[in-house]
C-alpha cells in the first residue's frame, strides 16, 4: 500500500499492532482503565510483548517478539514511510517514546471510522469490520496474558494469530475506507492531529505547575477556614445545606432534570445559588464552596507534571464531537486552558513552553462562527460589517441599548452585544439568553432585566433577518430529510438523514423522526451517542455552522503546516504551531495570511485573523 502525504510525497505504508503488558481486575494499576495513555506507555513497568507487522511493500503479516522488535524497526526508512494502526495514538506513541521511531505520516483506522460514521457509532476493530462486512477480530487470546510480565512461549505463540488477524482486518478496513473515497485532506488532518500527540515537542515549566497547584490548595484552605467550615462540609450537599440553615438562610432547591425530584440548587450555574453571593450572611460560604468544588486547575497542574516529562503530548480526538470538531481525551483537556481574563490564573498556559530555539505562535480565526453563520444565511448587513472591519458586537449592543457603544468605553454593553451575536444566531429565546448572561457562562456575569433580554432577542432577529430565515429553511430541511429526500442547500448536500459537509464527510442524524404537537407542529429527534436528542432549525444551524467553521480553520491549518509542520494544538478557532526564534515574525505573518485566505468551497467568506508569539503559550 502507498499513500500521498500533505507535501505530495508517495509513501509506502507500514502496518503495526503492538501487544503489551497490562493488568486487569481487582488491584490492577498498569492498565488504561486506571492510567492515561501517556502515563501507561511511560510507566517503568511498561513492556512490549511483541507486535504484528506488515512491512512496506510486503504482502505478508508476521509476528515479531519484543526482544527482536527494535531490529525490525531499524530496517524502515521512517521519514519516508507512513504508519498505519487501528489506534495510532497508542501504537504511534509507543514507537516514538520507546523506540524513537517517528514516521513521515500517521494513518489511523479508528480516526477514519469516527470521521466516516460519527461519534454515535462504536469504533473498535470488530465493529468496524462488521460494518464493512469484513469480519471480526479473534476474541479471547489477549485476556490470558494479563498480569504476566514475561510471557512464556506458549502464551506468546497463542497471541500470534490474534495479533496477525488484527493487522489483516485493519489493513482491509483502511483499503475499504479509501475505496469509499475518504477525503485526502481529512487524512492530512488526522496526521496533523496525531503528530501533536505521538511526536510531542512542547515542554512544561514544572515550577509554574507546582505553583498553580500549591496556590489553589492554599486558597481553598484559607477560604474554608475563613468561612468556619471544613472541606468535607463544603463538598457535601446535605452538610452545606446545614451550614446555610445555621446562618438563617433557606437552601435553594430545584427540580432535578434526571429524577424529577426536588434537589439542592447548589450548581455554580444556578441563579438562586449565585444570588447568595450577595447575601452577607453566607457570601463567604458560597465563595468557599465554589472554590473547593472546582478542582480542574489543581488536577490539570498535576496532570501536566505527570504527562509533561520529558515532553508534553497534546491529546486531541479527531472528529471527537458530533460536529467533527476535536475533543479532549487522555484525561487532560488542552482546549479550555484558562486565559487569565476575569480573574483567572493563566499559569497553566504559561507553563507550556517551546523547545530550545523555538517560539510558540498562536493565530486566532476572528469570529469564525459568526462569520460563517452570516455567510451561510446571506446576511449582507453583517457580512458588510465584517468586510469593512467593523465591530459587530458593538453594533448589536448599540441597537439593543439605543445609544452608540464602543469597545473602549462600554465594556459591559459590548459584552452583552457579543453574547447576543454569538448565541442568538442559533435561535436561543430570551429566557435562555438572560440566564446565560446572568450566570456568566460566556464571559463576566451581567445583571440584566427580563425586559432588556426580550429586547435583545427581538432586536437581533429584526436586525439579522437572514439568520432567522436560515433557521426556518433548515427546519424545512429536517422535514425533507425525514422523508428521505436528496437535495442541496447552501454548502451542504442532504442524503436522507445524512448531511454531506464541505469536507466531504457526513454529519449523521441516525433515526431522524418527528412527532406532531396539538397545533400540528413537527418536533424532530434523532439517535445520538447518549440517547435521543431533540433537533430544530436553530440547533441544526448551530451544528452545521460549527462543523463548517471547523473545516474552514482545519483547511487553513493544512496550508500553514506545509511551511510550519509542527502544529502542536488546534482549539476550534485557534492554530498553535512552532517556529524558529529568528523566523518568528515571518512565521506569525504567514499564519495570519493563511487564516485570512478562505478555502475554495467558500471563496467569498470574509475571514480574518490575529495572533502573536512567545516562548510560552501565552495568548
Amino acid at each position: 500500500m502507498e499513500i500521498v502525504d500533505l507535501h505530495g510525497r508517495t509513501l509506502p505504508v507500514f502496518s503495526f499492532d503492538a501487544e503489551t503488558y497490562y493488568e486487569m481486575g481487582r488491584g490492577a494499576k498498569i492498565t488504561l482503565s486506571k492510567m492515561s495513555t501517556t502515563e501507561y506507555v511511560r510507566s517503568p513497568k511498561f513492556k512490549v510483548h511483541g507486535a504484528s507487522v506488515r512491512m512496506p511493500g510486503d504482502d505478508n503479516i508476521f509476528w515479531v517478539s519484543g526482544c527482536d522488535l527494535n531490529d525490525v524497526l531499524s530496517e524502515i526508512d521512517w521519514p519516508n514511510t507512513a504508519l498505519l494502526c487501528q489506534n495510532t495514538a497508542f501504537d504511534g506513541f509507543i514507537l516514538s517514546q520507546k523506540y524513537n521511531r517517528v514516521p513521515g505520516y500517521y494513518l489511523d483506522t479508528l480516526s477514519m471510522s469516527r470521521g466516516e460514521w460519527g461519534v454515535g457509532k462504536p469504533h473498535n476493530l470488530s465493529q468496524i469490520g462488521e460494518r464493512l462486512k469484513l469480519g471480526r477480530k479473534i476474541e479471547g487470546a489477549l485476556e490470558k496474558t494479563a498480569w504476566i510480565y514475561n510471557l512464556p512461549w506458549a502464551l506468546e505463540k497463542a497471541l500470534i494469530p490474534y495479533a496477525n488477524r488484527d493487522v489483516e482486518l485493519m489493513d482491509d478496513i483502511f483499503r475499504a475506507l479509501i475505496d469509499l473515497k475518504y477525503p485526502r485532506e481529512e487524512l492530512h488532518i488526522i496526521d496533523m492531529t496525531l503528530r501533536a500527540f505521538c511526536d510531542p515537542k512542547l515542554h512544561i515549566d514544572a515550577a509554574l505547575c507546582l505553583e498553580e497547584a500549591s496556590e489553589e490548595a492554599a486558597i481553598k484552605s484559607k477560604l474554608a477556614a475563613h468561612a468556619g467550615a471544613t472541606a468535607a462540609q463544603l463538598l457535601s450537599n446535605p452538610q452545606f445545606a446545614q451550614l446555610l440553615e445555621a446562618r438563617g438562610v433557606t437552601p435553594p432547591t430545584k427540580t432535578s432534570p434526571t429524577t424529577g425530584a426536588r434537589t439542592y440548587a447548589f450548581s455554580k450555574a444556578d441563579l438562586d445559588f449565585q444570588k447568595l453571593e450577595q447575601d452577607p450572611r453566607v457570601a463567604d460560604l458560597i465563595l468557599a464552596r465554589k472554590r473547593v468544588k472546582s478542582t480542574i486547575n489543581e488536577t490539570r497542574a498535576h496532570r501536566f507534571l505527570s504527562h509533561g516529562r520529558p515532553t508534553l503530548p497534546v491529546p486531541l480526538q479527531y472528529c471527537g464531537a458530533h460536529t467533527h470538531r476535536w475533543s479532549a481525551w487522555d484525561k487532560i483537556n488542552m482546549q479550555n486552558l484558562p486565559s487569565g481574563r476575569n480573574g483567572q490564573s493563566d499559569r497553566l498556559r504559561r507553563a507550556i513552553i517551546a523547545p530550545p530555539g523555538k517560539v510558540i505562535v498562536v493565530v486566532d480565526s476572528s469570529q469564525i462562527e459568526a462569520r460563517t453563520n452570516a455567510w451561510a444565511a446571506g446576511e449582507e448587513s453583517l457580512l458588510r460589517t465584517f468586510r469593512e472591519g467593523g465591530d459587530p458586537y458593538a453594533e448589536t449592543a448599540s441597537e439593543i441599548y439605543g445609544y452608540p457603544v464602543n469597545k473602549r468605553e462600554h465594556k459591559t454593553e459590548r459584552q452583552l452585544g457579543k453574547v447576543a451575536e454569538l448565541m442568538l444566531g442559533y435561535g436561543a429565546g430570551w429566557r435562555k439568553f438572560a440566564y446565560t448572561v446572568r450566570a456568566g457562562m460566556m464571559g463576566p456575569p451581567i445583571d440584566i432585566t427580563d425586559a432588556l433580554a426580550i429586547k435583545a432577542v427581538n432586536t437581533y432577529r429584526t436586525k439579522r433577518k437572514g439568520i432567522p430565515a436560515l433557521w426556518d429553511d433548515l427546519e424545512g430541511a429536517l422535514s425533507r430529510m425525514e422523508d428521505g429526500e436528496h437535495f442541496e442547500f447552501g454548502p451542504w448536500e442532504f442524503y436522507g438523514s445524512n448531511v454531506l459537509l464541505p469536507n466531504k464527510l457526513f454529519m449523521r442524524f441516525d433515526g431522524l423522526y418527528s412527532e406532531q404537537d396539538d397545533e400540528g407542529r413537527r418536533h424532530f429527534s434523532y439517535k445520538a451517542r447518549n440517547g435521543v436528542t431533540n433537533i430544530y432549525g436553530g440547533k441544526f444551524c448551530e451544528n452545521l455552522i460549527q462543523s463548517t467553521a471547523r473545516t474552514v480553520v482545519a483547511m487553513q491549518a493544512l496550508e500553514l503546516a506545509k511551511r510550519y509542520p509542527d502544529v502542536v494544538l488546534l482549539v476550534h478557532d485557534e492554530v498553535v504551531y512552532l517556529a524558529d526564534e529568528d523566523d518568528a515574525d515571518d512565521a506569525l505573518q504567514f499564519g495570519i495570511d493563511c487564516l485570512r485566505e478562505p478555502p475554495s468551497f467558500c471563496p467569498d467568506l470574509p475571514v480574518d485573523a490575529e495572533g502573536g508569539f512567545a516562548r510560552n503559550y501565552s495568548k
